[in-house]
C-alpha cells in the first residue's frame, strides 16, 4: 500500500482533506487507546468507546459513499439473435454429399 494512498483521493490525486484528517483522528485515537493499556487504565468501557468510534465512523463513510457515489453504467440491451434459418430439404437426387 502506498502512502499516499492514506490522504489522497483516488480520481483526482490531490490531498483529500476528509481522509488526511480521519487519519488524524484514528491515530491520535489510538495513541490514546494504547498509552492507556500501556498505563494499565483500560477498562471495557474505553474499548467500547473506541471500537465504537472507529467502527461508527467506517460503516457511515461506506454508508455515504454508496449514497451519493455516481451510479454504475446501465449495461446495454443485447440485441436479439436472429432465428435460425430453416434448412431446405434435400432433393431426391442429392445424397449428401456421398456417392
Amino acid at each position: 500500500m502506498k502512502w499516499a494512498g492514506m490522504i489522497a483521493d483516488p480520481c483526482t490525486g490531490n490531498v483529500s482533506h476528509t481522509k488526511l484528517w480521519a487519519n488524524v483522528a484514528y491515530a491520535s485515537a489510538t495513541g490514546a487507546f494504547w498509552w492507556s493499556a500501556v498505563q494499565g487504565q483500560l477498562t471495557p468501557d474505553i474499548w467500547l468507546i473506541y471500537l465504537g468510534v472507529v467502527g461508527a465512523h467506517t460503516a457511515a463513510s461506506k454508508l455515504i459513499g454508496l449514497r451519493y457515489s455516481s451510479p454504475p453504467p446501465q449495461p446495454q440491451p443485447m440485441p436479439m439473435p436472429m432465428p435460425p434459418m430453416p434448412m431446405p430439404p434435400p432433393s431426391q437426387g442429392d445424397m449428401g454429399g456421398i456417392s
